[in-house]
């Protein structure tokens, strides 16, 4: 006879003292990585640190680590937990034993489930406990406001993690399938993205493909960015971490639906369910054509570093791996699922298909029939160009003839097509349009000039450094440098701590701090005559830094922080 409860407690307290070992690693490894580490290095900051401001600096430096220690440590536990707890998923005799339970099997996933929860929730509130005395010895810089949001964080990190671990599980009939598919759920989607954004750039000059929404599709490594980033901007963070959350239920409950579907007798077998088998092949496919890309992209590693595009010869032969990739993806999915090496017969026609898109793949990139790459505003339709050097080097032109020339540049650029000497350096400017429609078009290229010990050779008659000369000469321009003395110093001049430091002319420097209204003068009688006159702060920077002219002084701006006086 069936209980009706969705939680037995007797299946319950087996799981928790069964595997007591896993108790007891979880909290000697946070307590290694995280109790120890975080008393020594807080108590230490307190005292050798006098000044608030540094001491709150270093320690949110310091929650950035452990938080980032949390990651991988919800990550691991999480996969290990839900393989220890999924002995029926993978094991034969243990499928047989779950099916002789007089219990549903609705009842044993959620006991199984609850479970590894408790383990994963319970163990972490039991270390951040043991932080709790730190907080009368170094407040505020450990406080109970930040040991909560310590833990908050790890709690939401292990629930949204167990979910994928369990649903992975419930997919496959084998351990080493299943945590095959979890590194899938949680990583695939944003190495494809950044393995196809390498592949873009490499066939298509200036086009830098655009952040995908594939990466929301990567859990683990969307929730990096929220563990990176959970103290400094706490508020945005959360509501990300809330939609895992979210998505974490319905992993879970897809989890127990399939658990309550599937067949007792797939434990042991590759995949527990038959429509995934082609599309693990497919998934395979297509990863292995891009990943035979990105490691040939690599080997041209100069190229690669300076974002230059691949020659012809070199396209075809990334055709050529894509398809391959593709081919050989294909068949050694269908080798794992089966566990056979005779499985040609039956998927050479997916692996021909995935072959052929790659081709195609390559073509159009390369081709670009739809003429993207070779897109420019018209002057009329602009009202305004940022021109952006390395280094995020920016200025502005508004005015029609500055508009006109960037859109002339911008189509020689495109003829240019990044040929030239690839043992010189490269150098990337960027044209960002904002239409009058309201559209914004970025287009990025990477320029090989011929260099000099200070900077390019404006004197060569190289293509690739006269276009970089004709670069320089309209951002440097007047209208040029007024945009970026606008952008540094802006209406909020007043509200800002100036730093100029000046070079003594033997490697010293010396240093005046102003403030507020003391700048006045300054700026506008002597700073903005200078940036209107001269080329200080130049894009490409090869004026100020060359033979004929010394630089005397810089000035640095910076912001004091918000709740202690630099």
């Amino acid at each position: 006879m069936m209980h009706a409860s969705l939680l037995n407690s007797g299946l319950l307290k087996s799981n928790l003292h069964r595997f007591w070992p896993l108790w007891l690693a979880g909290f000697v490894a946070l307590v290694l990585l995280f109790d120890i580490p975080l008393y020594g290095a807080a108590i230490e900051i307190a005292r050798s640190m006098p000044d608030a401001f540094e001491r709150m600096s270093n320690m949110e430096g310091l929650w950035t680590i452990v938080h980032a220690g949390s990651w991988i440590f919800m990550l691991v536990a999480a996969a290990v937990v839900a393989l220890a707890l999924g002995e029926s998923l993978f094991d034969s005799r243990a499928a047989t034993f779950t099916g002789m339970l007089p219990v549903s099997r609705k009842t044993v996933f959620v006991t199984t489930a609850i479970s590894g929860l408790v383990m994963l929730l319970l163990v972490p509130a039991v270390a951040c406990a043991l932080l709790l005395p730190l907080c009368f010895i170094t407040e505020p810089m450990v406080s109970l406001g930040a040991l909560a949001r310590c833990y908050a964080l790890m709690a939401a990190l292990g629930c949204v993690f167990y979910a994928f671990a369990l649903l992975a599980g419930e997919l496959s009939g084998s351990r080493p399938v299943a945590l095959l598919l979890y590194a899938v759920m949680n990583f695939l989607a944003a190495c494809l993205n950044a393995a196809m954004q390498l592949a873009v750039s490499a066939l298509m000059y200036g086009l830098e493909a655009p952040e995908s929404v594939l990466e929301w599709f990567s859990p683990a490594v969307r929730l990096l960015s929220v563990t990176i980033l959970w103290e400094s901007e706490l508020a945005s963070q959360v509501g990300i971490l809330c939609g895992y959350v979210a998505v974490g239920i319905v992993a879970l409950v897809l989890a127990g639906a399939l658990f309550c579907r599937r067949d007792l007798e797939m434990a042991g077998e590759s995949v527990a369910f038959a429509p995934l088998r082609p599309v693990l092949r497919y998934l395979a496919g297509i990863s292995m054509a891009l990943l035979f890309s990105s490691v040939y992209r690599m080997t041209r590693l100069s190229d690669a570093f300076g974002s230059l595009p691949l020659l012809a010869s070199e396209a075809a032969t990334m055709a050529l791996l894509m398809a391959v990739g593709a081919f050989l993806g294909v068949l050694f999915a269908e080798m794992i699922m089966s566990r056979s090496a005779r499985v040609l017969k039956s998927c050479w026609r997916g692996g021909a298909v995935l072959a052929v898109a790659s081709l195609l793949f390559v073509g159009v990139c390369w081709f670009d029939p739809a003429g993207i790459t070779r897109t420019v505003p018209a002057p009329e339709d602009v009202t305004q160009v940022k021109l952006v050097g390395s280094y995020a080097d920016k200025a502005t032109v508004t005015s029609p003839e500055g508009i006109a020339d960037a859109c002339t540049l911008h189509r020689d650029l495109i003829a240019y097509g990044g040929v030239g000497n690839r043992a010189y350096s490269t150098y990337t400017i960027s044209f960002e349009y904002q239409l009058k429609n309201g559209r914004k078009l970025s287009r990025t290229y990477p320029v090989v000039y011929t260099p000099t010990d200070y900077g390019i050779d404006r004197a060569s008659n190289d293509e690739g450094t006269q276009l970089l000369v004709r670069f320089a000469s309209l951002a440097n321009s007047r209208e040029g440098r007024a945009s970026r003395y606008d952008k540094m110093l802006g209406a909020n001049a007043r509200k800002l701590t100036f730093q100029i430091d000046y070079n003594m002319g033997d490697g010293s420097y010396r240093s005046i701090t102003l403030a507020g209204d003391e700048l006045t003068d300054f700026i506008e009688n002597g700073l903005r005559p200078d940036l209107m006159e001269e080329p200080a702060g130049a894009i490409l920077g090869s004026e100020p830094w060359s033979e004929k002219t010394t630089l005397d002084a810089t000035l640095l701006i910076f912001r004091p922080y918000p709740d202690y006086e630099a």
